[in-house]
């Protein structure tokens, strides 16, 4: 009971402090990421990543929806369309499997994808399942923390999009010779002239113009 009580008190003490602060979009440098949710258990486990992750630079919202798992063509391209869509750096859903709860956390900027799993049994009003609870948004906190660092948690399960080149600027026209007139007026010839009249060696000579 006490951790439970424990639990609640942090949670209410980092809403309180995130509206003194004007929320966490207000704060410089703030990014989104984006957490899938289908039950009230996954909505449940959000409300606790939330609290753990109350101190970081990050903008926790909600999408309601399957989990990425169930995509046709898998959970990573879906997780890479909810980033595009949402303009979000990282992530998040939930997944159960009997007492077994699985969190993914995938940043789909450097193709990393973060898995962490803990045991929790029964229902989010239980002390059993806020100490698995609790776990788990510890581990999602390390993985937004190392996101906003720059340096993801997890296996690396994609190559990172390719930069975004400019396209090379068109060649310029060719240049067209453009064809000029000849010009209108007289027309001079200037020449040398020479001519063998037998009296000189070396004729006479002289400046033709015509």
């Amino acid at each position: 009971m006490f951790l439970l009580q424990a639990a609640m008190v942090q949670h209410v003490v980092g809403l309180a402090l995130m509206w003194a602060l004007g929320g966490p979009a207000s704060a410089t440098g703030a990014w989104r990421a984006v957490a899938r949710v289908e039950s009230s258990e996954d909505r449940a486990l959000l409300e606790r990543v939330r609290g753990q992750s109350s101190d970081l630079p990050v903008v926790l919202e909600e999408e309601a929806g399957p989990s990425p798992e169930a995509s046709p063509d898998g959970a990573w391209r879906e997780a890479e369309r909810v980033a595009l869509r949402r303009e979000a750096r990282a992530v998040l859903w939930f997944v159960r499997e009997g007492a077994q709860l699985r969190v993914f956390v995938a940043a789909p900027q450097t193709g990393h994808l973060f898995v962490r799993t803990a045991r929790v049994e029964g229902t989010p009003e239980t002390l059993t399942w806020s100490v698995g609870a609790e776990a788990l948004a510890l581990a999602v906190r390390s993985a937004l923390r190392a996101v906003d660092a720059g340096e993801p948690l997890g296996e690396v399960v994609a190559s990172p999009p390719p930069p975004v080149v400019a396209a090379p600027a068109p060649p310029p026209p060719p240049v067209v010779p453009v064809a000029v007139a000849p010009a209108e007026g007289a027309f001079v010839q200037v020449g040398l002239h020479a001519a063998l009249d037998g009296y000189h060696p070396g004729g006479q000579q002289g400046l033709s113009l015509g």
